[in-house]
């Protein structure tokens, strides 16, 4: 199975449209499945996210082999481009590291708040507390996040985030079919 977790509902519709997901009443957090493939839709920030994933690890538990990602967006200095499909490997919050073992192509560090201060990496609200708790049930996880704003979350609109995730849904599917257990997606 593949374990995967959005923050938001936006983040989730080009997931919802790419699959015949059902939703999954009965369970404790937002989720949404097909044959192989679970999606948890957490809420933005870290306890919240933190909450949904352990409930769905609780209600629906890993098995060997099975793989967890982590869709969304971040702001990112201006060196990146919006619309850009990064792949992160080291995640960063305040001076905790965690490193997953995937390939990527930068860092990550997860904040407690939109961010309208510029960094040297790009950010997230979440990713560093997902993988905290992911990396304890899954031998393969991955961290994939669609560049949204320099820094300016207010500049960020659902007509522009369905376009930007609807590409980065493209390099999602490449990197299950090439690294995930199931090669039905």
């Amino acid at each position: 199975m593949i374990y995967l977790c959005v923050a938001f509902k936006e983040e989730a519709k080009p997931l919802l449209q790419q699959w015949q997901f059902q939703r999954d009443k009965a369970a404790p957090c937002t989720l949404y499945y097909t044959d192989n493939i679970y999606l948890c839709i957490t809420r933005m920030g870290h306890a919240k996210a933190q909450e949904a994933l352990t409930a769905l690890l609780t209600y629906r538990p890993p098995q060997t082999g099975d793989c967890f990602i982590n869709f969304g967006i971040c702001a990112a200095p201006d060196s990146f481009a919006i619309g850009e499909v990064l792949h992160c490997s080291h995640l960063f919050y305040n001076d905790r590291l965690l490193t997953l073992s995937s390939p990527a192509t930068c860092h990550l560090r997860t904040v407690d708040t939109p961010c309208a201060t510029p960094h040297a990496t790009p950010v997230d609200m979440e990713a560093f507390f997902l993988f905290q708790t992911a990396l304890a049930h899954f031998s393969r996880c991955f961290c994939i996040k669609v560049v949204s704003d320099h820094f300016q979350p207010e500049a960020v609109c659902i007509r522009t985030l369905k376009t930007l995730l609807h590409n980065g849904v493209t390099i999602l599917k490449e990197i299950i079919h090439e690294n995930c257990c199931c090669h039905r997606c």
